[in-house]
C-alpha cells in the first residue's frame, strides 16, 4: 500500500486534513513521514480543547493512534507525507457484543491542502452493494472543502448538490486557530452506486478533495480521489530578464528571480554574472572582471540573493560600464547557481550581448580667420 500510493517528494505539503471512516469505530492510524530531520508536527482533533505539538519527529516517521473517529488537522513546520490506515475487523469487534464482519486493514494518501483541486473523479464497484462472498459491502467517500471554498450551493456530485444545507456539513477546526472552522466536512454513502462518479465545485477557483473506501467481511479499500502534483514541497528558483539584448548607455538592467514552490522557509540562491567569451568562437576579452576597464562594460560578480518566508520575487539591478572603446557587441552569462536544498526551474540561466553604441570623432579645431 505505501509504496504504490507514494507521490514524489517535491508534491509533499505541510497542512493535512484526516476525516472520519464511516462504519468503522475504532478509529483510524495516522503515520507522518518528514521530508527533512527537525520536523514539527501540531495536532488537533475536533473535541480537543488543546492543540498537541510534537518536536523533531522521527525520520522513519511517526505514527499517532486516534482513538475515534474524528476530523483531526496536522500542520508540519517542513513538508512531510501522511498517510491514514483503517484498523482490522477484530478492532471493532473487540468493542462490540456482536461481530458485523466488516472491515479490514487499508491505506490511503491524504493530499496536502495545497495540492486540493477544482473536481475529481472515481468509480465504485459493487452494483448490489454486496461483494462476491455474499457479504454487504459499504462504499463511501469523505469530501474536505477549506473554509475560503465552502459554499454547499456550489459543490456538487454527480451533477447535483452534494448536500445545499450548510448544518449538515462538519465544521473542522485548524492549528494555530482552533476558534474559525478551516474548513468543512462530509460523508456519502455510494453503497450499491458502481460506476464513475465526480464531485465537482462550481467555482473554477474552488478546490476540495475526497477519499473514497469501502468495507467488506475481512475486506476494506481506500483511495485517494484526486490531487495536484504542483512542486509545493521544493523550493525552485528560476531567473526572468527582459532583453537579453542591451544598449552600453542604457543604464543598469534588471534581472527578476522568481521563488515557486514551498515558499513557507527563508532561503538564499546565488546569481553569478561572468563573461561568455570563453563559450563564444572568435571573442576574448584580456580585461575579464575588472570593472568599468578598457573593453569590459559588466563587472563579473557573484550576489546572493535573500528571500524571507512568503516571498516570491526579487529584483537585482546589474550595472553597465559605458565606455569611448570602439570595441563591438560584449557577451555575458548571467546565471543561478545550483546548491543543495533547492532545485533551478527553467530558465536558470541567460545568455547576453551588450551592444557597443560608442560613437565618437577626433576633435577637429577650427580657427575663424578675420575675414571671416
Amino acid at each position: 500500500h505505501m509504496i504504490e500510493q507514494i507521490p514524489p517528494s517535491y508534491t509533499w505539503g505541510y497542512n493535512f486534513i484526516s476525516s472520519p471512516l464511516t462504519a468503522r469505530i475504532s478509529g483510524y492510524v495516522i503515520k507522518i513521514i518528514p521530508r527533512y530531520r527537525g520536523t514539527t508536527v501540531t495536532r488537533h482533533c475536533n473535541g480537543m480543547s488543546e492543540m498537541q505539538v510534537m518536536q523533531d519527529i522521527p525520520f522513519d516517521g511517526l505514527e499517532i493512534d486516534i482513538s475515534e473517529q474524528v476530523y483531526c488537522c496536522f500542520r508540519t513546520s517542513r513538508p512531510c507525507a501522511v498517510a491514514q490506515f483503517s484498523k482490522g475487523q477484530s478492532v471493532d469487534d473487540a468493542l462490540k457484543e456482536i461481530s458485523e464482519n466488516i472491515g479490514d486493514p487499508a491505506m490511503v494518501w491524504l493530499a496536502p491542502v495545497g495540492q486540493f483541486v477544482n473536481y475529481v473523479i472515481f468509480y465504485t464497484g459493487f452494483t448490489s452493494g454486496a461483494s462476491p462472498d455474499g457479504f454487504t459491502f459499504g462504499e463511501f467517500a469523505n469530501v474536505i472543502v477549506p473554509a475560503d471554498s465552502f459554499n454547499p450551493q456550489m459543490i456538487r456530485l454527480d451533477g447535483n448538490l452534494l448536500q445545499p444545507n450548510e448544518r449538515e456539513w462538519t465544521e473542522i477546526f485548524c492549528p494555530p486557530n482552533n476558534i474559525t472552522a478551516c474548513a468543512y466536512g462530509r460523508y456519502v454513502n455510494l453503497t450499491g452506486s458502481e460506476g464513475k462518479h465526480n464531485i465537482t465545485h462550481d467555482n473554477p477557483s474552488g478546490r476540495l478533495t475526497a477519499i473514497v473506501y469501502g468495507w467488506g467481511n475481512q475486506k476494506g479499500y481506500m483511495y485517494p480521489a484526486g490531487f495536484a502534483l504542483d512542486p509545493i514541497g521544493e523550493i525552485i528558483f528560476s531567473l526572468f530578464v527582459e532583453t537579453t539584448r542591451i544598449g552600453e548607455r542604457s543604464g543598469p538592467f534588471v534581472v527578476t528571480i522568481i521563488r515557486a514552490g514551498d515558499i513557507n522557509v527563508n532561503a538564499t540562491v546565488d546569481l553569478q554574472i561572468q563573461s561568455a567569451s570563453g563559450l563564444i568562437s572568435g571573442v576574448s576579452f584580456a580585461t575579464v572582471g575588472v570593472a568599468n576597464a578598457p573593453g569590459v562594460d559588466i563587472e563579473e560578480r557573484t550576489v546572493t540573493v535573500m528571500f524571507a518566508a512568503g516571498e516570491t520575487m526579487k529584483l537585482e539591478s546589474i550595472e553597465i560600464f559605458a565606455d569611448n572603446e570602439e570595441e563591438g557587441d560584449e557577451y555575458f552569462n548571467v546565471n543561478l547557481v545550483q546548491q543543495p536544498g533547492f532545485l533551478l526551474g527553467s530558465p536558470s540561466s541567460e545568455f547576453l550581448i551588450i551592444e557597443d553604441d560608442s560613437v565618437f570623432f577626433d576633435p577637429v579645431i577650427y580657427t575663424p580667420m578675420e575675414e571671416q
